[in-house]
């Protein structure tokens, strides 16, 4: 069944994650003893661990699945148009073709991208015993805190981090493709150009070969969303462990 249904994270993409599990459980720190011991506080404690070593992990795993089917069928594409005689075109390029499966798994991974968001925003912040469910906002949510010391950390990895991500966070008139997606229309991950010299997705989501005057792949594209929120993720749960580690050892 595992192999069939079950996905699992590398080792070493689980490796901020248990880190995290490493600082709440290796000794408990005295909040957790403290929330896990009152009812009414109980919920901070579920949706912080839970937060983090369910939903985000999970999460991002289901990013990393959509990747790897994106990659897989880009793929499959550039193998069967490598095969093609293309020097019937001359100087034509050729648009079409049914890009349907490519355009689903690139929408879904742009959802599953925002959720690793907003789960760890919701996640980092119940440990100040507030509520927040959205990453754009998070560094406003925090704005006054019970440790200060720990959100004024975060907050910082916030601010460099979120430029990364106007692709899922709206900010003024601008919409983000995720908005766009979620209420206006389907964004599709790009349209197959075929040339003389190549075959590739351009435009789309991602607006490939649009902005730099050279196409880059899906995939390549994708890649770099990927390592984006990889360290983004690494940077907020590490910065979290230092710094409410300093604090717990405080008398």
């Amino acid at each position: 069944m595992d192999l069939i249904a079950g996905y699992r994270l590398s080792q070493a993409e689980r490796a901020p994650y248990l880190k995290f599990h490493d600082f709440i459980t290796n000794p408990q720190p005295s909040f957790i003893s403290t929330w896990r011991a009152d009812p009414k506080l109980g919920r901070w404690y579920h949706r912080l661990v839970n937060g983090v070593l369910g939903d985000v992990q999970s999460t991002f795993g289901c990013v990393l699945y959509h990747v790897t089917n994106i990659q897989r069928m880009e793929s499959a594409i550039e193998g069967v148009i490598a095969k093609l005689d293309k020097s019937i075109l001359g100087n034509v390029t050729v648009g079409g073709g049914d890009t349907s499966k490519i355009n689903f798994e690139y929408q879904a991974f742009i959802f599953a991208y925002r959720r690793v968001l907003d789960y760890l925003a919701r996640a980092l912040a119940s440990y100040f015993r507030i509520d927040c469910n959205s990453f754009r906002t998070f560094d406003r949510s925090l704005k006054t805190t019970i440790f200060p010391s720990v959100s004024a950390a975060l907050v910082e990895v916030h601010r460099t981090r979120l430029p990364l991500f106007d692709f899922v966070a709206s900010e003024g008139n601008r919409k983000s493709v995720r908005d766009k997606l979620a209420h206006y229309e389907a964004i599709s991950a790009g349209f197959l150009n075929l040339s003389i010299r190549n075959g590739q997705l351009v435009g789309g989501g991602e607006e490939l070969g649009l902005a730099t005057g050279h196409t880059i792949s899906l995939s390549h594209a994708l890649d770099r969303r990927v390592q984006d929120l990889r360290e983004t993720v690494k940077d907020f749960l590490y910065t979290f462990v230092s710094e409410a580690r300093k604090l717990e050892a405080q008398p």
